[in-house]
């Protein structure tokens, strides 16, 4: 059976790549936008990259990487836990998710959403494939909850055009987004787009002030192909009962 903990860190995982993946649409209503110009956004319709994500708070520093693929609306991403490999299959198209333990060759089978611009189903997907009774009181689920559902919208944005610069072999445009909130802390967010890869932000760099915490996410060898095989629980793959 898949582990469980106090703190998951398939849940923490998979909630973190859902979260940078949405970054760029989060419903935010902000008093004064500091210029008219939009930020481009957008993605390849096909492509696999390798997510590394580094957090620094103060004197303590983490990173999880996973290996991400996208084909439309579907996606996968697999990470290693306690030594042992996993894997995430977002399926809009079907309704589900399918939490897969590649080691010991079984899955757990999640109802979501089925509509594509409900990201936010495949995170929680992963928060339930995770749950136990002990887990469903635990402070870090109800942060991610609370994070995905009613996001503090900031009283300002301002938004900056940095020189470009290019990143493995990739011209980048450069944003900065400085979002001031109510309870006085300021969010720094840089982001770097391909100009060749759709708008793929290959780099986000959030600091939030004035606590010091530093998140960057970095998408490295990015490649324009997938195969249908990495959307589908292989045959031979016991299905399991997930925890409630």
């Amino acid at each position: 059976m898949f582990p469980r903990g106090r703190k998951s860190i398939s849940a923490l995982l998979i909630t973190s790549v859902v979260l940078f993946s949405i970054s760029g649409c989060r419903n935010r209503q902000p008093v004064v936008l500091s210029e008219t110009e939009v930020e481009p956004t957008g993605e390849p319709e096909v492509y696999s990259a390798t997510v590394v994500r580094t957090i620094v708070d103060g004197s303590s520093t983490e990173t999880v990487i996973t290996h991400f693929v996208k084909s439309g609306e579907k996606t996968r991403q697999e990470w290693t836990e306690e030594d042992n490999q996993r894997a995430l299959i977002w399926r809009p198209d079907l309704g589900k998710s399918f939490l897969l333990d590649l080691d010991k060759r079984e899955f757990q089978e999640i109802a979501g959403e089925s509509s594509a611009n409900s990201q936010t189903a495949g995170a929680r997907a992963g928060l339930a494939a995770q749950r136990s009774p002990d887990l469903e009181k635990d402070r870090d689920i109800q942060t991610i909850d609370q994070h995905l559902d009613d996001a503090q919208s900031p009283t300002t944005v301002e938004i900056h055009t940095l020189p470009e610069v290019v990143i493995e072999g990739h011209q980048c445009s450069v944003y900065e987004e400085r979002s001031s909130f109510l309870d006085g802390h300021t969010e720094v967010t840089r982001r770097f787009r391909a100009r060749d890869l759709a708008g793929l932000a290959l780099k986000v760099e959030t600091s939030v002030l004035p606590a010091g915490v530093t998140v960057t996410t970095e998408r490295r060898d990015v490649r324009l192909e997938a195969s249908s095989d990495e959307f589908v629980v292989p045959a031979d793959f016991k299905r399991v009962d997930v925890v409630r």
